[in-house]
């Protein structure tokens, strides 16, 4: 009985220095831990500050000169209608179809025009480039329906890209909610799952301005998409096709499906 009294008693004295001992481990650790993460921060900010953001120079220029017409497009002077043996093509798009960082000569609206010109078989092809930089879907459609459709085309070519989409839905969600999505009340149970994406997503755009977080979690979907865990749909519609390879913050495969449906019904109320 005293043998069994005193293993206790020596048990019940030897608690507060295992919780002393773990004490110091978790905080040794918690320091090794914010050493890392400042580091590595450090790092990034330092070597590799382009691969998680953009990087604004006020002084740099690309060294490719930026003109536009007398229609404010990034193109050659042209005239408002074609002629009886042009056949006109209408490119809209952001910086991609604006051609931000080339030469005119390099868009490809202009390589496309160069291409189809090499073998025309008497036809013209003006291909007109009326991309602009941080433009959106929405204003592909004011585009077109106060000056594009004055041009005439013959055919609209638009360059699809997740930010122009998410664009979009970040400024007209509740026009999206409205004429895309089923009016009918969600259930509670969706409701909570909606509003833990929102939290996760909320939590995630804070988390990106680190450039350490920015950069590992370009790697991990990387990583994903290479060993196909996450893919993109070929059967998806406009830029859910790039849902997966390029990262749009508070932007999800469903919500750019809406977008392109809402974008979808502008172009038809055009005819």
């Amino acid at each position: 009985m005293d043998d069994a009294l005193f293993e206790q008693h020596d048990w019940h004295r030897g608690t507060p220095n295992l919780l002393r001992r773990m004490g110091r481990v978790l905080l040794r650790d918690a320091v090794v831990f914010l050493l890392i993460v400042v580091v590595g921060e450090w790092g990034v900010r330092t070597f590799l500050p382009w691969c998680s953001r953009f990087v604004f120079t006020p002084t740099l220029t690309g060294g490719h000169p930026k003109t536009t017409n007398r229609y404010g497009l990034r193109d050659y002077e042209f005239p408002e209608k074609p002629s009886p043996d042009e056949i006109r093509i209408l490119c809209l798009g952001n910086s991609t179809t604006y051609g931000a960082g080339v030469a005119l000569d390099e868009t490809y609206p202009k390589q496309l025009e160069r291409l189809l010109n090499e073998d025309a078989s008497g036809r013209f092809y003006r291909v007109i480039n009326a991309g602009g930089e941080g433009r959106s879907t929405r204003d592909a459609v004011e585009f077109m329906r106060k000056k594009g459709l004055s041009f005439e085309p013959d055919a609209v070519v638009f360059g699809f890209s997740p930010s122009m989409l998410g664009v979009i839905v970040r400024e007209q969600a509740k026009e999206v909610e409205q004429r895309v999505r089923p009016a009918a009340r969600p259930s509670m149970t969706r409701r909570w799952i909606r509003t833990v994406r929102e939290e996760a997503r909320r939590i995630h755009r804070g988390l990106r301005q680190s450039y350490l977080y920015s950069a590992a979690d370009m790697g991990m979907r990387y990583v994903l998409y290479r060993l196909d865990i996450i893919r993109a749909s070929p059967t998806a519609r406009a830029g859910a096709v790039f849902s997966y390879a390029f990262d749009v913050p508070g932007v999800d495969l469903e919500e750019v499906e809406a977008a392109y449906t809402l974008f979808a019904e502008d172009l038809a109320h055009l005819n």
